[in-house]
Formats: C-alpha cells, structure tokens, sequence
C-alpha cells in the first residue's frame, strides 16, 4: 500500500506541467504572426478600396461620356443635312473645341402665309401634336429662324427647297389657323403668328411643312469649380449662359488631346475650321476626353461622335 504514493506524486507533477501557461517568447511570436496577417488584411482591404474607387469613377465618367456624346450625336445629324438646296446643313461654326449650329426647337404646318410673304400662322396645339403634325420643346422667339417648304412652281420636286428667315416677333394668337387645309388641326388652345424679317417666295403656301431654329453653341468650359464640362448655350437677344451637359472632362488642349476635340471636313477632304458657309461639310469628328488620378491610380476614358452628311435618297 505505501508502495503507491511515490507513483501518485509524480502523476500530479506531470499534470500541472501539462497545464503550465504559454512562455513570454511564445506570445511575441504569436503577436507578430497576428500582425503580420493583419497587415495583409489591410493592404489587401486598401487595393480592393482602391479598385472600387477607380471603378466608381471610371463608371461615372463613361455615363458622362456617353450622355455627351448621346446629346452631340443627336443636335449633329440633325444639322448636318444633306448639303443640298432642299435640305441645308445648319452647322454655323466648327472650332477646336466648339460647334455652333441651328437647333430644331420646333416643327408644324404652315396654315396661312400673309402680309407678302412676312407673317405666317403656324399650327399648334393638342390636335396638332396628336396628328403627329406639330411638336415643340420651346417657344419661337425673336432671333430664332423659320425654315418653310418651298415646292416651288413646278409639280415636280426638282425645284422644291427649304426657305429661311429670321423671327423678328412670335405670338400665341387663338384666332390663327381657323381656316385653311391646316383648319382640321386647330383646336381651342393658341397657336403661332410668326413675323419675319425677309418675305417668304410666292410659291408658298397653306400646308407647307415648317421648322423652327435656334442658335446653339456646344464647347469646352471651365465651370466656377475649376473642372471642364461640356457646356450649351443659347442665344436670347445677343445675352446666353453657358450651361453645363456633362462632365467633368479633360482640360482644353489646343491641336486635340483634351476634353473635346472637332475635326470636320469638306467635300476635297480639306479641314474646316471657323464658319463653313458655303463649303460643303461631309464629315464631323467629336472626340470626347475624361480621366483622373484615384488613389494614385490615372485612368483616361473617351467617346467618339461621327456624323457623315446623308445621302440623298438614302
């Protein structure tokens, strides 16, 4: 029986051994291992932020781009025409980094052509709109122009052209359209007397198509914020205001490069830079530029606008 006590003694040694705490060595290897991992943690947490900033802001640039060029595109094919005397192109200046051109603001039917040829009614209103025969995003003012189908004195379309002039007055009148091939159309609400400042030919008359421009210039501006934007302005008696499309872009730079950049040509291919009156414009180029710097990461993105002139027939 005492033979077992020795045996008992040691066995509780072994225990307490086994049960002893980590060494100080131990815990600052443990604490540096932790930290190393948590080191790694971090800096992949600071690359993911990083991305996802780039990302962000290269997503929201190609959404301004793309508006952009959406909007460009759009006024472009608008104004760029055939070329031809039935349908002129309205394209006024093609700079470095600005166009200006003559924005359809509104289309209708003539319904009366009076006072020689310098006022004409045209339709307006619900019916019209309805009919698919008028339609209006702003109210001609003075210093828009009016461009009216001419058909000419010929039955054919050989003599056919679109005749402009310039709105020297417009008023809401109820009185207007109430008779005439364009009478179907008028309803109860007012539609326009339009007075302009030339006489429109002879040849046209009651149920012409009709369009209305205004002058509109898209360029490269730097806001108040000091960032470039695409910007629009339209002229209002001579005074306008540079408003913001998208943005923001690169900054200007002359000979391209920047945040826009317009390339037009001619029928001999040869550039055209400032008023392309009288030469014919085949082809306009608009480059738009956007880019920054996240995070120490530079990113540049871009959308091209391409607009040919139409071919006839086509």
């Amino acid at each position: 029986m005492t033979a077992a006590a020795p045996a008992s003694g040691v066995a509780r040694v072994r225990r307490h051994r086994a049960r002893r705490g980590a060494t100080l060595v131990e815990l600052l290897v443990g604490t540096a291992l932790g930290l190393v991992v948590l080191a790694a943690e971090l800096s992949v947490l600071v690359r993911l932020q990083r991305a996802d900033g780039w990302l962000r802001r290269r997503a929201a640039a190609r959404a301004q781009l793309a508006h952009a060029a959406s909007v460009l595109g759009a006024e472009l094919r608008a104004a760029q025409g055939d070329s031809t005397a039935s349908d002129p192109a309205d394209l006024l200046l093609l700079a470095d980094s600005a166009v200006e051109l003559r924005a359809t603001i509104g289309s209708s039917v003539a319904c009366a052509v009076a006072g020689g040829g310098t006022v004409v009614e045209v339709v307006d209103g619900a019916s019209a709109a309805a009919a698919g025969a008028a339609g209006w995003t702003a109210a001609p003012r003075e210093g828009d122009w009016l461009l009216v189908h001419d058909e000419g004195a010929r039955p054919s379309a050989g003599d056919d052209a679109w005749r402009s002039a310039e709105v020297r007055g417009a008023t809401s009148s109820a009185s207007a359209c109430r008779s005439g091939p364009a009478a179907p159309l008028a309803d109860a609400g007012g539609h326009w007397r339009v007075t302009l400042s030339t006489p429109l030919p002879a040849t046209i008359a009651a149920g012409a198509p009709v369009r209305a421009l205004r002058r509109r210039r898209y360029a490269l501006y730097r806001a108040g914020d000091g960032l470039w934007y695409l910007g629009q302005r339209e002229w209002e008696l001579g005074a306008s205001t540079m408003q913001p499309v998208a943005g923001p872009l690169l900054p200007h730079r002359a000979g391209g490069g920047g945040g826009m950049h317009v390339v037009a040509v001619d029928a001999d291919g040869a550039a055209l830079v400032g008023a392309p009156a009288g030469r014919t414009v085949v082809r306009t180029v608009v480059t738009l530029r956007a880019g920054g710097t996240v995070r120490g990461v530079s990113w540049r993105d871009s959308a091209v606008v391409h607009v040919a002139a139409r071919v006839e027939g086509r």
